[in-house]
């Protein structure tokens, strides 16, 4: 068959990294590779936790941050409050007494 009738093979580039990591060759077969040293070991779950440990410090920091928001959220909500009792006191109770007061009063 002329070479633009063969099958290309299938080229997966983003997945190269990965094959390559998980001890395969480009082309699929299992490449010769001696299985990692103690010390390669301990120093992949250092990295590993030192990651672990800084997203932990990230979340954490997150948190922080978003009680610090919900404790202004609250102190905002609780001054609104205020205000709205304020005005209810202020208009309605004046506007109330009037009413009693022009039924008590009226010819």
């Amino acid at each position: 068959a002329p070479a633009s009738q063969r099958e290309k093979p299938l080229s997966f580039p983003y997945l190269t990294p990965l094959i390559l990591a998980l001890g395969f060759g480009i082309n699929g077969d299992m490449k010769e590779k001696e299985a990692p040293s103690l010390e390669e070991r301990v120093a992949k779950v250092e990295g590993v936790l030192a990651e672990v440990r800084a997203r932990l410090n990230h979340i954490e920091s997150e948190v922080s941050q978003l009680r610090q928001e919900m404790n202004q959220l609250r102190r905002d909500m609780h001054t609104q409050f205020r205000w709205i009792i304020g005005i209810m006191l202020g208009i309605l109770i004046p506007m109330w007494v009037t009413i009693i007061l022009a039924i008590i009063f009226a010819p």
